[in-house]
């Protein structure tokens, strides 16, 4: 059930999960890690976050927000830099075997980074702040932490002008 209390409500969450426990259940096989790797998962995307948001403040940006949600799309973070109203997306990656982290964005994603970033922009309601969307890409290895933070990683206004 994948974060079934944002997607109905708590209630109907609780009504479902409950109901699904009294469903006879008939060759289903069960491994632990599709149990525990989620919140692994979401605690890693967390940690990652927060190594982003101390990262982009020792270079001088202020955090606006962290975790916004704009009607379904959440935005990691959002920041101030000089005149630019920077829309930061954390990825982090345990080892390179998955590849680098921004490579991992799709064009679904990156459509919903655009279309996030653009509300949050008129929300915002100073048009003299430009828009940016910046990445922070994060790589967890044995001897510690790779972190790369790119700008202007996607063209707020659509695809075309985007670099990695």
């Amino acid at each position: 059930m994948r974060d079934s209390a944002r997607v109905r409500g708590v209630r109907g969450a609780r009504r479902a999960c409950a109901a699904s426990w009294h469903e006879p259940c008939r060759n289903v096989r069960m491994d632990s890690r599709e149990i525990v790797a989620p919140s692994r998962r979401v605690a890693r995307g967390r940690a990652g976050e927060t190594v982003a948001q101390g990262f982009l403040e020792l270079m001088g940006f202020e955090i606006r927000g962290r975790n916004l949600k704009v009607g379904p799309l959440e935005v990691d973070l959002l920041a101030l830099e000089n005149s630019d109203l920077v829309v930061v997306e954390v990825r982090s990656r345990r080892g390179r075997r998955q590849g680098r982290p921004d490579e991992t964005l799709n064009a679904r994603k990156r459509r919903g980074l655009r279309s996030a970033a653009r509300r949050l922009w008129e929300r915002e309601g100073n048009p003299e702040l430009r828009l940016r969307i910046d990445l922070v890409g994060i790589i967890v290895e044995p001897k510690g932490l790779v972190l790369r933070h790119c700008r202007n990683f996607l063209d707020p206004a659509g695809p075309g002008r985007e670099s990695g």
